[in-house]
């Protein structure tokens, strides 16, 4: 079967030159057509030389329908590439090295607790964990992050130091203990009430506490009538409810807790974005060079897609990702 050049409808991922340096996007989508053209013959091919076997009146098959699943936003492939684009335990830009720096507000010692919300694939956790001795309980929504973030902390000897637990948000008393820092990791942005949450992590919280917060913010009281958020948010694998810096500082206010630090870090994140889908060509030609891999090549376009959303509303100033540090009071 031939694949004509002409005929690929080329995605728009594919055409983003200015991440991915030396990308030749016609030549990938060829290459991409002809392993999807590959897979078929060879199903085809398959399936012709299998017999046919057809059930007797009033048989089955033996095999009951199979139940319709909820859509988990993390399933196995996209855990998979998220690891192969980010890094072994990573679902996003920076490895360890950026969330050492940016976690030094929180001036973290081995003898201390601290909580993470939005722990991912717990890659973060176990960083601080090595880099300053503290004990990281991560918190996370998905299951299959949970499950699969468990299995590397425990591969990595770090099942005690460093373990994850699913998080109900509908219970009255979500977290186990009694937390010296927390930080809370692009989830806030997930969150509808946002104070309800804020109030269990300050309850959680012990005296002198701090809470470090990074997360995607409304940049004017006008980004959420402009076509552009509205699209982004739109293709976003969660609901999103994003507030302006200055609403979540009042909320943050009224949970019992002063403000110290505010940093926009926008700049800093998209360079992080970029850099790392600059080597997404070559993840994509190694996948393509392994049959039985060639299907996460989708799941890394629809990433790329995802991410190109999330840096294009960055870089038109629609929205900001932020660094806050909030102290808990203690009068």
């Amino acid at each position: 079967m031939s694949v004509s050049r002409k005929s690929a409808k080329i995605p728009l991922s594919l055409r983003l030159k200015a991440w991915w340096e030396g990308y030749d996007a016609e030549e990938l989508a060829r290459l991409k057509l002809k392993a999807e053209a590959s897979a078929a013959e060879e199903q085809a091919r398959k399936k012709a030389s299998d017999p046919i076997i057809t059930p007797l009146q009033g048989e089955t098959t033996g095999e009951p329908p199979k139940p319709e699943l909820p859509v988990d936003p993390w399933d196995e492939n996209r855990i998979d590439v998220a690891q192969l684009i980010w890094g072994r335990g990573f679902c996003g830009p920076g490895g360890p090295e950026h969330i050492v720096a940016i976690s030094k507000l929180l001036t973290l010692t081995p003898e201390m607790s601290m909580m993470h919300l939005g722990a991912g694939l717990g890659g973060p956790a176990r960083a601080l964990a090595e880099a300053f001795g503290v004990w990281v309980t991560g918190y996370e929504t998905s299951t299959s992050l949970v499950a699969a973030g468990s299995e590397l902390s425990a591969m990595a000897g770090m099942a005690k130091k460093a373990p994850l637990t699913y998080l109900d948000l509908n219970s009255p008393q979500p977290f186990e203990r009694k937390y010296d820092r927390v930080m809370i990791d692009s989830f806030l942005s997930l969150v509808e009430n946002k104070q309800a949450l804020l109030e269990q992590v300050e309850d959680s919280l012990k005296a002198d506490g701090l809470c470090l917060i990074t997360d995607y913010f409304l940049a004017n009281d006008q980004t959420l009538t402009q076509p552009a958020y509205k699209e982004w948010a739109a293709g976003e694998p969660r609901s999103l409810t994003l507030v302006g810096v200055n609403e979540l500082r009042e909320i943050l206010q009224n949970c019992g807790y002063h403000v110290r630090v505010d940093d926009n870090l926008s700049n800093e994140y998209v360079s992080l974005i970029d850099q790392t889908w600059a080597g997404a060509d070559k993840i994509v030609a190694d996948l393509l060079a392994q049959p039985e891999q060639s299907q996460l090549v989708n799941v890394v376009f629809k990433e790329a897609e995802l991410w190109t959303r999330r840096a294009k509303l960055l870089r038109e100033g629609h929205i900001t990702y932020r660094r806050l540090l909030a102290a808990k009071r203690t009068t």
